[in-house]
């Protein structure tokens, strides 16, 4: 594949991007804008990359596709996304509040300090500080960290944990969804999560394999 154009119509032809707002979003966003230096010929590839030496990756474009379907993504969601990488997840999702006019707005958060900057300066190439907002923290603790209270309409933790993370399931809002891989190093299952009437439901979905979340305190 040679175009973000090309990358978009893959995804749907494999059934894996079905939403026309979605396809839009992601006609507009061109992956290549969020690859690491040195790295662009592989910007429309279905397949993840590698984030300089930082030991974490983009995903692959058929795992975001996923993410926002999976998670029914709404153009007026509060939404937290846990790992902005170089910021593309939270860049397609921002894009499409911003294409839809929504209320939304995506909080993405960074341990990496050096991911932070770089995702900070992608969303700012892009133009989308006013639909996205990249924090530099541990998000395994949620944000703000610990605060037990419902924020979040959809969760989205773009690297595995090795048990559901309870900090992120307290800031849930009632009928949120929260996405997460769970598991240890190549043996993970993507597993949604969802809260009714004050109770959280789990669901297991599919094998994947996912650079392992920077956690602290999930005690």
């Amino acid at each position: 594949m040679k175009t973000n154009e090309d990358l978009v119509k893959h995804l749907v032809r494999t059934g894996v991007l079905k939403r026309e707002e979605y396809i839009r979003a992601f006609l507009n966003i061109d992956r290549k804008d969020f690859m690491w230096p040195g790295y662009e010929d592989m910007a429309y590839s279905d397949s993840p990359a590698p984030l300089g030496d930082t030991g974490q990756t983009i995903s692959a474009p058929h795992m975001n596709a996923y993410a926002m379907e999976i998670l029914q993504i709404d153009k007026d969601d509060i939404i937290l996304e846990i790992g902005a990488g170089s910021g593309y997840q939270a860049a397609v999702i921002g894009m499409y509040i911003k294409l839809f006019k929504g209320a939304g707005h995506v909080y993405t958060v960074e341990y990496l300090r050096q991911l932070y900057e770089f995702a900070k300066w992608n969303i700012t190439k892009t133009g989308l500080q006013e639909y996205v907002t990249v924090i530099y923290g541990d998000g395994s603790l949620g944000w703000p960290p610990k605060t037990k209270k419902p924020i979040y309409n959809k969760i989205l933790v773009s690297a595995a944990a090795t048990k559901p993370p309870k900090y992120l399931l307290n800031q849930l809002k009632e009928n949120g969804k929260l996405l997460c891989p769970i598991g240890r190093l190549f043996h993970q299952t993507l597993c949604i999560f969802t809260r009714k009437q004050g109770e959280i439901h789990k669901k297991e979905l599919f094998p994947v394999a996912y650079v392992p979340l920077k956690e602290r305190n999930n005690d």
